[in-house]
C-alpha cells in the first residue's frame, strides 16, 4: 500500500524559543538525509585507528601499510586544501540564489491568495449584485485551484514524462476521498465542489492555460456588470479589481516560468560532484593532520562530521529550495493558503450580504450630514457580526454560494 504523504507544514522556528529546544527538531534538517555520508566519515576514522594503532602493534608488515596510508593521507590533505575555498564560495553563491528564487516564488504566493481575498472584498462593496459577486469570487477560487495544481505537478513530474504520483502531487477529492491522478479527475473535483461547471469542466480539460481562462471569464463577467450598471464606481473599482486579477495571473506565470526553468544541468552536477569529492577526502585529510603520534580520535570525528554536515547541508537546503511546492521542510503549505483564501473570501461576502446597508468603499464620506452616533448605530452590528464569522468547521459558507453539492476543500 502507497504511503501517505507527510504534510508540508514543517518545523516553524521561533526566535524566543531556547536553542536546547529547537534540537527536538534535528528530524527537519539535513541530518537523515546524510546518513550515508556520515557513516562513510566514521568508517573511514576507524579503519584510520585499526591500520594505524591496532595492526602496528601485532603485525610487523602492517607498518609499511601506515606509512602508505600517511602518504595518502597527505595528498588527501592537499587535495583537501585546494578545493574547500572554492566548494566554500560555491556553495555559498548558489544557496544565496536559491534562496532569492525561494523567496521570489514566496511573494508570488502571497499575491496570488492574498490578492484573491482584496479582489473578494473589492467585489463585495463595489459590485450591487451578490450573484455577480458570488459568480465572480467562484472564478477567483476556481483559478486559485487550478494554480495549486499545476505547481504542485510541476513538483510530482521529476522526470518531465508527464506522469506524476497522485500521493506526491497531493490534493484530493472531497466527494471520493482519493487523490486526483491526472487533470481531468482534478477538473471533475472542481465540479464536485461547486467552484466549476460541467460546461466550464469540458473546457477546463483541454485548455492550454486553464488558470488563465479562469480569471479571463471573472474578468468578462466584470465588464458586462459594469454594462448592466451593477457596479457602484464603475471607473476606479474596475481599474482596482482588473489590476489585482493582472497581479495574480502575472505572480503564477513567473511562478511557472522559475519551476519550467531549473538550475543548469552543468553548474549543479560541478557544484554536486565537487561537494561530493571534498566530503569523502575530508576524513583523509583531517586524519592525516590529526595524527602526530598522539591519539586525537574524538577531534578527528568530530572535524570530519562538521566539514561533512556544512558542505552536504549547504547543497541539499540549495536543492530542496529550488523546488518549494512538494512535501519537504522548505516547502510552502499551499493547500492550507488555498483553504484559508477560500475561507476569507467567503466571510467577505458573507459580511456584505448580512449587511447589505453598508455604503460603498469608495463612496463620498457621508460625515458632513450623519451624525457619530448614527454611524455607530450603522456601523455596529456589522462590526460585531465580522468578529463572530469565524467559520471554525469548514468552508460550508463558501461551498453554499457555489454548489449544493460540494462538500469542504479536502485535500
Amino acid at each position: 500500500m502507497a504511503k501517505e504523504p507527510k504534510s508540508m507544514v514543517g518545523y516553524q522556528y521561533n526566535p524566543s524559543q531556547p536553542f536546547w529546544k529547537t534540537l527536538s527538531a534535528w528530524a527537519e534538517t539535513p541530518v537523515p538525509s546524510m546518513k550515508m555520508l556520515l557513516a562513510w566519515n566514521l568508517l573511514v576514522i576507524a579503519c584510520f585507528i585499526v591500520l594505524c594503532e591496532v595492526l602496528p602493534r601485532y603485525y610487523e608488515d602492517a607498518k609499511d601499510a601506515k606509512l602508505h596510508f600517511d602518504s595518502t593521507s597527505k595528498l588527501a590533505f592537499r587535495i583537501y586544501q585546494l578545493w574547500f575555498p572554492f566548494i566554500a564560495f560555491i556553495s555559498g553563491f548558489y544557496n544565496q540564489q536559491a534562496y532569492k528564487r525561494w523567496w521570489h516564488m514566496r511573494n508570488s504566493l502571497r499575491v496570488i491568495m492574498g490578492g484573491g481575498i482584496v479582489t473578494a472584498m473589492f467585489l463585495a462593496a463595489e459590485v450591487k449584485s451578490a450573484n455577480v459577486r458570488r459568480e465572480m469570487c467562484r472564478y477567483i477560487a476556481q483559478a486559485q485551484s487550478i494554480i495549486a495544481w499545476t505547481f504542485r505537478t510541476f513538483h510530482a513530474d521529476k522526470d518531465g514524462d508527464g506522469d506524476s504520483d497522485p500521493l506526491d502531487i497531493g490534493l484530493k477529492n472531497p466527494v471520493t476521498g482519493q487523490y486526483c491522478k491526472d487533470w481531468a479527475e482534478y477538473c471533475q473535483c472542481m465540479q464536485d465542489r461547486g467552484i466549476a461547471t460541467a460546461e466550464e469542466r469540458a473546457i477546463l480539460e483541454k485548455a492550454q492555460a486553464p488558470f488563465h481562462l479562469s480569471y479571463e471569464w471573472c474578468l468578462m463577467l466584470l465588464s458586462d456588470a459594469k454594462v448592466r450598471g451593477h457596479v457602484v464606481n464603475p471607473v476606479s473599482a474596475c481599474g482596482l479589481i482588473q489590476h489585482q486579477i493582472s497581479e495574480q495571473r502575472g505572480h503564477a506565470t513567473s511562478v511557472l516560468m522559475h519551476l519550467s526553468t531549473p538550475t543548469p544541468f552543468p553548474y549543479f552536477f560541478l557544484f554536486r560532484f565537487i561537494t561530493l569529492t571534498t566530503v569523502l577526502f575530508a576524513p583523509l585529510a583531517i586524519a592525516g593532520i590529526s595524527h602526530k603520534g598522539i591519539p586525537t580520535y574524538p577531534m578527528e570525528v568530530i572535524g570530519t562530521m562538521v566539514t561533512t554536515f556544512w558542505a552536504g547541508s549547504m547543497w541539499l537546503l540549495g536543492q530542496d529550495m529550488s523546488d518549494p511546492f512538494g512535501n519537504g521542510v522548505c516547502d510552502f503549505d499551499i493547500v492550507g493558503e488555498l483553504q484559508k483564501a477560500e475561507k476569507l473570501m467567503a466571510q467577505q461576502l458573507a459580511l456584505w450580504d448580512d449587511h447589505p446597508h453598508i455604503p460603498s468603499l469608495y463612496s463620498p464620506p457621508s460625515c458632513d450630514v450623519v451624525s457619530p452616533q448614527q454611524v455607530a448605530i450603522t456601523y455596529g452590528p456589522a462590526v460585531e457580526h465580522w468578529q463572530t464569522v469565524t467559520n471554525p468547521v469548514g468552508f460550508d459558507m463558501f461551498n453554499s454560494y457555489y454548489s449544493s453539492a460540494g462538500g469542504g476543500l479536502a485535500m
